[in-house]
C-alpha cells in the first residue's frame, strides 16, 4: 500500500512532464517567430526528465520481463534508438531523448503492475480530463496562455504550446473516454458528455491531423462490436479492415483530394515542402545520424531553406522523422509492430473492450505519425496512452466461469 501511495503522484508528475503541458502567455510558433518571451515549463527541461528517471529507478523491481510483457517488436524498437548511441551526431541529445522513452516504458509497466489495469488507466483518464477541462475553460474565456496567435490566431491550444499538440492530446482523451468506458465504469452518460466536449474542443483547436486521425481511430474502434455470429463478426471486422486501410491508403496516396475536400492547405502548413527537401537525406545516413537528433544540423538547414525560416527545426513528421534518425528499416519494424498487434486483436478472445481501445489508439498513433514529429517511437502523451492499451491488451486472460 505504501508503495502505491508513493507511486501514484511519481506517475501523474511524469504524465505532467511527458505531456508537455505549459503556462504561457505566447504560444511556441508566435514565440520562436517573434522572439517573445515566454514561460515554459511544467516539469519538462533536461533536470526534470532526469530526476523522474532517477525516481523510477527504485521501482525496477515491479517491471519484470518487459519482452514478455510489452511483446518483443517494441522492445527491438528501443533497443535500436539505443544502440544509435554509437554513431549519433550528438550523444547528450540522444541519450536524454532515450532516458525519457525508456521512462515512457518503465512507468507504464511499473504503473500496471503496482496498481492494476483498470486503476492505472482511470488515472490516466483523470489526468486528462483535468488538463482538457482547465484548458477548454481557459479557452473559452479568451484567455491568452491557452489561444493561439499569429498565423493561427483565435485557436484553441489550452494548456499547451502549440494547437497541434493540444489537438491530438485531445482526441486520445475522446478514445480513451469512449472506448476505455468499461474499465473505467463510467456511465454512458457521462461518456456522451465527454466525447462531445471533446468534439467541440477539438474543432475549436483547428489542428486537422488530430480531427482526422481521432475520426478514422473511432471508426476502427467500431470494428470490435459484440456481434454474437461468427460470420458477420468475420465479415463485418473485414469491412473494417477495408475500410480503414483505404482511407489510409487515400491519405498518403492521394492527401491533396482529401485536402482539397475538407478545405484545407494542400501543403499540410508547408509540411509537404519540408518533406521534399529532406527526402534524399534519409539514405545519406542507413542508420540514421541518432535518437533525437532530427536528422541533424543538415536536415535543419535544408527544412529552414525550404520554408525560408530560422525558426524551422523539425520536419514535422513522426515517419520521415524516424527514417532521418535510424533508417528506413526502423521505420518499417515500426509501422509493423503496430500493423501486427492490430491484426492480432482480430483473431484473438480477449476482451473486446481492450481490443477495442487498442486498435483505436494504434490507428490513431498512425495516422497522427503521418504529419506530427511526436509520432513513432517518441516519448508523447500518444505513445503512453499507447503503451498502457497494450499491456492491457496482452493481459493474461481471465478463467472463465
Amino acid at each position: 500500500m505504501k508503495l502505491r501511495t508513493l507511486f501514484v503522484p511519481l506517475f501523474l508528475t511524469f504524465l505532467l512532464s511527458l505531456s508537455k503541458v505549459q503556462w504561457s502567455e505566447v504560444d511556441s510558433e508566435l514565440a520562436n517567430f517573434t522572439s517573445q518571451q515566454q514561460t515554459f515549463g511544467m516539469l519538462n527541461d533536461k533536470y526534470s526528465v532526469m530526476v523522474l528517471f532517477a525516481a523510477l529507478l527504485p521501482f525496477v523491481q515491479f517491471i519484470g520481463n518487459p519482452v514478455m510483457r510489452a511483446g518483443l517488436l517494441p522492445c527491438l524498437l528501443i533497443g535500436m534508438a539505443a544502440i544509435s548511441v554509437l554513431w549519433t551526431f550528438d550523444v547528450g541529445t540522444t541519450v536524454f531523448t532515450l532516458l525519457v522513452l525508456l521512462s515512457t516504458l518503465g512507468y507504464g509497466l511499473v504503473a500496471i503492475k503496482l496498481l492494476g489495469y483498470d486503476a492505472t488507466l482511470r488515472w490516466l483518464w483523470l489526468f486528462g480530463s483535468t488538463v482538457v477541462l482547465i484548458s477548454a475553460a481557459l479557452a473559452a474565456t479568451g484567455d491568452p496562455h491557452a489561444i493561439m496567435g499569429g498565423n493561427h490566431e483565435g485557436a484553441w491550444r489550452g494548456l499547451f504550446g502549440h494547437k497541434n499538440t493540444f489537438g491530438p492530446f485531445v482526441g486520445v482523451h475522446a478514445l480513451l473516454t469512449l472506448y476505455g468506458r468499461k474499465r473505467l465504469g463510467l456511465p454512458w452518460l457521462v461518456v456522451a458528455t465527454f466525447v462531445a466536449v471533446d468534439g467541440y474542443v477539438l474543432v475549436n483547436s483547428r489542428s486537422g491531423t488530430a480531427l482526422i486521425a481521432a475520426a478514422t481511430a473511432m471508426l476502427a474502434g467500431l470494428m470490435f462490436l459484440p456481434i454474437r455470429s461468427r460470420e458477420l463478426r468475420a465479415i463485418w471486422r473485414s469491412v473494417g479492415v477495408v475500410g480503414v486501410i483505404a482511407s489510409a491508403s487515400i491519405l498518403v496516396i492521394a492527401p491533396e483530394t482529401v485536402l482539397n475536400t475538407l478545405g484545407r492547405d494542400t501543403t499540410l502548413s508547408n509540411r509537404t515542402i519540408m518533406w521534399a527537401a529532406v527526402y534524399d537525406l534519409t539514405f545519406a545516413h542507413k542508420l540514421g545520424t541518432g535518437y533525437g537528433t532530427g536528422g541533424g544540423s543538415q536536415a535543419s538547414i535544408e527544412v529552414q531553406k525550404a520554408v525560408g525560416r530560422r525558426d524551422a527545426q523539425g520536419v514535422q513528421s513522426g515517419y520521415l522523422n524516424l527514417a532521418l534518425e535510424l533508417g528506413w528499416v526502423t521505420v518499417a519494424m515500426f509501422v509493423f509492430w503496430l500493423f501486427w498487434e492490430i491484426g492480432f486483436t482480430l483473431v484473438n478472445r480477449s476482451s473486446l473492450n481492450d481490443q477495442s481501445l487498442f486498435t483505436a489508439l494504434a490507428v490513431n498513433h498512425l495516422v497522427e505519425s503521418y504529419s506530427e514529429s511526436f509520432g513513432g517511437i517518441y516519448p508523447s502523451w500518444l505513445l503512453m496512452t499507447l503503451v498502457i492499451a497494450l499491456l492491457i491488451l496482452r493481459s493474461p486472460p481471465k478463467p472463465q466461469a
